[in-house]
């Protein structure tokens, strides 16, 4: 398995074929909420499911790397600003 950082992400492979890339403009985990309407009838089921809120977890930082395992931290950023008087 090898890591290779991105200048706004990184890249895993395996056999020199690449397996998850994860970039700042397409983060490869998003979490969500929604709404599931699960109807079965003799032994069919009918999903039905609405999206209320997706979050991509945009910011990754590497946070250890060895030859048997890669951890990494991925985030979600948040926009804030600081308003200073004057």
């Amino acid at each position: 398995m090898k890591l290779l950082p991105l200048s706004d992400g990184f890249s895993i492979s395996l056999n020199e074929k690449e397996m998850l890339k994860h970039t700042k403009s397409h983060p490869m985990i998003s979490l969500g909420h929604g709404e599931a309407n699960i109807i079965s009838s003799s032994g069919n089921f009918k999903v039905k499911e609405k999206d209320n809120m997706m979050s991509p977890l945009s910011k990754a930082s590497i946070i250890e790397q060895s030859n048997k395992k890669i951890i990494i931290s991925l985030m979600k950023v948040y926009a804030y600003w600081r308003l200073q008087p004057n």
